[in-house]
């Protein structure tokens, strides 16, 4: 048996999972003895049969899962819609902010749509590798509700959005109970814009820009990561303690 555990490469959750069915059948089928029961009443108990019997059960099942494990579950793929309205986004909303002055601070409204966003800004800064933002606010313009910061590269414009991870954003209709780390950075092409993407547990973070493939990924790993990761943080702070261990 130790072997096999060895050898299957069960992940912790599976092993807990074990030891727990396990200790169920060993108090379902098993007695604990008195302490001055003899060994032969230790030994040979009316119920032996039934816990050997289980026992068998518990070993052929684990034997079978650990050399045929369950296929990887699948991350959660994001739908086109939701890359189509942020590309969308990006495309209405920067157009009148090329030239404007860097804004101070977040807009109320994206505060008053979560507190999560306060200071949000502030934290792309630090991230943005010397690009200028021109604009932090809150926006509904194409039917999706996003948080957008607007940064110039150049002569290019590029969009940090934060949208909610709800069923319509994910492909197969379903929010997933997890952290969202599963799902990795996803590209795509939508007309004439890159799009990336990280998820957290509730939250969708695109960067869009017409940079390169290459160019959109590098920048994306520089800054929706941390802003995904400074999310997460927030998110699991908010989270009850239950909900919190089922993300993980």
């Amino acid at each position: 048996m130790k072997r096999a555990g060895t050898q299957s490469g069960l992940s912790a959750e599976e092993r807990q999972r074990l030891r727990l069915r396990l200790h169920k059948e060993a108090l379902t089928y098993g007695e604990v003895p008195a302490s001055g029961a003899s060994l032969f009443k230790r030994i040979f108990t009316a119920r032996l049969p039934q816990a050997l019997a289980a026992s068998a059960l518990l070993i052929a099942g684990y034997l079978y899962f650990a050399f045929h494990p369950a296929p990887p579950v699948q991350a959660a793929e994001l739908s086109e819609s939701v890359i189509e309205e942020a590309a969308r986004e990006h495309g209405v909303c920067t157009f009148h902010y090329k030239d404007s002055p860097e804004p101070e601070t977040m807009t109320p409204s994206a505060v008053e749509f979560d507190p999560i966003f306060a200071g949000l800004d502030q934290v792309a800064k630090r991230h943005a590798r010397g690009m200028k933002l021109r604009l932090a606010h809150f926006c509904d313009l194409v039917g999706r509700s996003f948080v957008h910061l607007g940064f110039t590269q150049g002569d290019e414009m590029i969009s940090l959005l934060i949208t909610e991870r709800d069923a319509k954003a994910l492909k197969n209709g379903v929010v997933p109970v997890d952290d969202g780390l599963r799902a990795g950075l996803q590209n795509a092409m939508q007309g004439e814009y890159r799009v990336a993407a990280y998820q957290t547990a509730k939250h969708v973070v695109f960067v869009v820009s017409k940079l390169s493939e290459a160019e959109n990924k590098e920048l994306a790993e520089s800054l929706a990561a941390p802003v995904s990761a400074h999310l997460r943080r927030l998110e699991n702070a908010k989270a009850p303690p239950a909900a919190t261990a089922a993300a993980r």
